[in-house]
């Protein structure tokens, strides 16, 4: 029979199946690497790693700020004083500083 028929032990040349990392934290930069894992009998072979990969996961809307506090009242105005929230996700562009007359506040 002529020609030749491919090795079946020879890698194919496909994309292997996604695969999606979940459960990650906002503006958080990670490094991955991936391992081809075959099992033979009782033996595990393992590829060497791949190269490395980076990247930063995008920004969500930070805590709120905390421990807000005032002082110095004046006729005219006010000292205001807070500490940043406790978990940013991503950098703080600005602060909104909502003013009320009276004992509510809302932002709508």
């Amino acid at each position: 029979v002529a020609g030749s028929s491919a090795d079946p032990r020879q890698a194919e040349t496909k994309t292997a199946p996604p695969y999606t990392l979940s459960n990650l934290k906002p503006f958080t930069t990670y490094t991955v690497r991936v391992q081809a894992v075959n099992k033979e009998e009782s033996r595990t072979l393992e590829s060497n790693l791949s190269n490395l990969e980076t990247f930063t996961t995008l920004s969500d809307k930070p805590d709120q700020p905390q421990q807000l506090r005032y002082g110095d009242v004046q006729s005219t105005s006010v000292f205001l004083r807070w500490y940043p929230p406790l978990h940013l996700n991503g950098a703080i562009e600005k602060y909104n500083i909502m003013l009320a007359k009276g004992r509510s506040v809302n932002p709508n």
